[in-house]
Formats: structure tokens, C-alpha cells, sequence
């Protein structure tokens, strides 16, 4: 009998004692429903591999899949891109010259940028202009680490460039360092403009994103055939593989990004009157700057992860010295190649982590002039000037001694 008392503070044991029972009832009655699912299970699993075994007696197909019924889609495949290649005709002009075209204007810009940093410019065939030298290219870096995020940034990125002259890898490293110019930009600015696009209107980002699962899945191998034959072969090529390998990432981030951006600070742009343009772009991008700066690194990366593949279409640099050094087992050279890979994604990753944690710029009201103001950028270009002047009068000091 439960104590009077009791239920004056709250408490009934008659209660406690009714709902205990009512737990281990449905419990037990769990425990009787659960048994018999788990003897259908096995039963049934132990049924299949009984007959798994001995099916393949009565029923040869069951062992061996018809080719009858296998999906010829590799022939429909190859069936499409030949006729898109050799039959596609837009009236002006046809799919492949479309797509040569765009490969020789992309040609352009890396052309320009091969000769600015080591080949040099060809005026005649008895005078070239010499390129940017080793030693400005390397003090630009450091200069631009340093001003990002000191000391320890300048003396890592510096080393890691300074790797690349002593060892011998400068040329290669000039010319992979010209696709990633070219190359990270070009992604960076497609995924942003994709991305845009898909934060606005929810029914293209649930559009692109199983292409995106896709793209990103797909090995960087898979690009290389559809791509030798829309736009032949060499580094330009291989350069747009490595822009459709790099660019999902920074679709993600800016998608992501712009989600995480809070909605008290879109609606105080759009009450001082911001048009759909300047929220993009003065709002919502310095507002998601994290996110993207990591989307921005990912495209590097993934860059940097294509260069071996790429080389087996074209690209040059330091991929191909790999590549080759794999063919003829020159396993120190491959190592060395290798090796300047990794300290130029360290340097990279490293530089772009900076710009990450560098506190943006102040804009407050002052009279100094323009050296003061930007005192890394005046030293950049001073030294960028000198180097090409020394270099043209003595043409030696752009290529590193041999002897050292």
C-alpha cells in the first residue's frame, strides 16, 4: 500500500511500479518481434548460396553473362564523338575548328607566359629578349610572401623556389608554373560564375550537382581521350584537362560560401540599395572570403594533381620529366622532379593560406604617396625592372651556373 505521505510529495510508487511493467512488456514483445526477422534473414541468405552454388549446372548463363546482353555503350559513344568531330557542321564553320580555335586562342596567353618567365622574346632570328631571370622571379616571391604573412612565409616560399634553380628543374618548373597562370584563374573564375548561378536559382544548383559528384569522381585518365580529340595534342590541351579536373571544388565553395553568408548582412546590402550586381560582388564575396580562399586553394591542388597525368597528353614541365624519368627508370632524376612538385604545391598552399588569414585591407584617409603606401609592389616591380635590364646586357646572368 503506498504511504500517504509519499503522494504528498509528488511521488507514487504504484505509478513507477505500473510504468516499469509496461517497459519490460514492450521490450519482451521487441525481443519476440525481432526473433523471427532474424531467422527469415538467414534463412534466406543461406538459401541463396545454397542455390549460388549449384545453379550454374542447371542454368550455364546464370555463371557466365551473355555478350548479347551486354550495353554497347562504348560504341555508341565513339559512334557520337566521331560524328561530332567529322560530321558536325555549324554552317560557318564545324565543331572541331570550334574547338582548335579555342585551343589556339588559350595557346596565346601561354605562349606569353612561357616567354616572359624563361624562354625569352624572339624579335629576329639573330636577337631574343631574354626572359625574367631566376633571381627576380625568386625575390618576387619572397617579396610577396613576406608582405602577406612574414618572415617565415618569405624564407619557406623562397627556399622552395630556390630548390627549383639549384637542382636544375627551373625551365620545367617555368613552364608548369605558366599552365597554373593560366589554369587556376580560368577555373576560379568559372566556379564562381557557376556557382553564382546555382546559389540564385536552387533548380540549377540541384542540376549540377550530380554533375559535379560525377566530375569529381571520374579519374583525371577518363579527360584525356575526349580532349586529344576535340582539341589535339599538347600543353594546351593537357591545360584544359587540368581546368575540368580543378574547377568542381570552387563551384562547391561558392555555393557553400554564399549559404554562409549571414541573411542580416545580405538584407542591410540590399537596404542601402545595392543592385543584384554590387551585393554579388561588394557583399556577399568579401562576406564569404574564407570559404572561397579554400575553394581557390582546392583548384591548385587539383591542378598541381593533374600535372603528371596531363603530361601524357602534352603538358611539359615538370610532369613530363617525371613521366619519362618513369620510362627510362632514371629513378634520382624522377625523385628530384618529384620533389620540386611537392615544394611548389607547399609554396602555393602555403602563399594561398596567407591570404586566408591576412586581416583585409584598411581604407583610411592618408597623405602618403604611392611608394609609402605600397612599398612591396614598388619593390616588386624595381627589382622585376632591374633584373630585365641586367639581363639584356648580360644575357649570361638569366640562366643559373652549371657549376653550382
Amino acid at each position: 500500500r503506498a504511504n500517504p505521505q509519499s503522494r504528498t510529495r509528488g511521488f507514487d510508487p504504484t505509478a513507477a511500479e505500473m510504468t516499469l511493467a509496461t517497459v519490460e512488456w514492450k521490450a519482451a514483445r521487441v525481443r519476440l518481434i525481432g526473433e523471427p526477422k532474424r531467422l527469415i534473414f538467414w534463412s534466406a541468405l543461406t538459401a541463396v548460396v545454397i542455390v549460388s552454388i549449384f545453379i550454374p549446372n542447371l542454368l550455364p548463363w546464370a555463371d557466365e553473362y551473355p555478350k548479347s546482353w551486354v550495353v554497347p555503350f562504348r560504341g555508341w559513344a565513339g559512334d557520337s564523338m566521331n560524328w561530332m568531330v567529322k560530321e558536325l557542321d555549324f554552317g560557318l564553320f564545324t565543331f572541331l575548328e570550334a574547338t582548335r580555335g579555342f585551343a589556339w586562342l588559350l595557346g596565346w596567353p601561354f605562349d606569353f607566359t612561357n616567354w616572359l618567365l624563361w624562354e625569352g622574346f624572339e624579335i629576329s632570328k639573330q636577337k631574343t629578349l631574354p626572359g625574367l631571370p631566376w633571381f627576380a622571379l625568386v625575390g618576387c616571391v619572397t617579396i610577396m610572401s613576406y608582405a602577406i604573412a612574414g618572415w617565415r612565409l618569405a624564407l619557406l616560399s623562397g627556399g622552395c623556389f630556390l630548390y627549383l634553380v639549384v637542382f636544375g628543374h627551373w625551365n620545367s618548373a617555368m613552364m608548369t608554373v605558366s599552365s597554373l597562370l593560366l589554369a587556376v584563374p580560368i577555373g576560379c573564375v568559372l566556379g564562381l560564375l557557376v556557382g553564382s548561378v546555382a546559389y540564385r536559382y536552387r533548380y540549377v544548383e540541384a542540376a549540377i550537382t550530380p554533375l559535379l559528384d560525377f566530375m569529381q569522381t571520374v579519374p583525371v585518365f577518363a579527360y584525356l581521350v575526349p580532349v586529344i580529340m576535340l582539341f589535339s595534342f599538347g600543353p594546351v590541351p593537357a591545360l584544359i584537362v587540368m581546368v575540368i579536373y580543378a574547377t568542381p571544388p570552387m563551384v562547391r565553395a561558392t555555393i557553400l560560401g554564399f549559404k554562409l553568408v549571414s541573411p542580416e548582412i545580405v538584407e542591410f546590402g540590399r537596404m542601402t540599395g545595392c543592385s543584384p550586381r554590387q551585393l554579388t560582388w561588394k557583399v556577399m564575396i568579401p562576406s564569404a572570403r574564407p570559404t572561397l580562399m579554400v575553394g581557390v586553394n582546392q583548384v591548385i591542388m587539383l591542378s598541381l594533381n593533374a600535372v603528371i597525368i596531363a603530361s601524357v597528353i602534352g603538358a611539359g614541365g615538370l610532369g613530363f620529366d617525371v613521366f619519362m624519368s618513369l620510362k627510362r627508370l632514371q629513378i634520382g632524376q624522377g625523385l628530384e622532379a618529384g620533389v620540386a612538385i611537392v615544394l611548389l604545391a607547399i609554396a602555393m598552399d602555403r602563399i594561398t593560406r596567407g591570404f586566408l588569414t591576412k586581416p583585409p585591407p584598411s581604407h583610411e584617409v592618408t597623405k602618403a604617396n604611392f611608394v609609402r603606401r605600397h612599398p612591396y609592389l614598388v619593390a616588386a616591380i624595381a627589382l622585376i625592372t632591374g633584373s630585365l635590364i641586367l639581363a639584356n646586357l648580360v644575357p649570361t646572368v638569366s640562366e643559373f651556373p652549371k657549376s653550382w
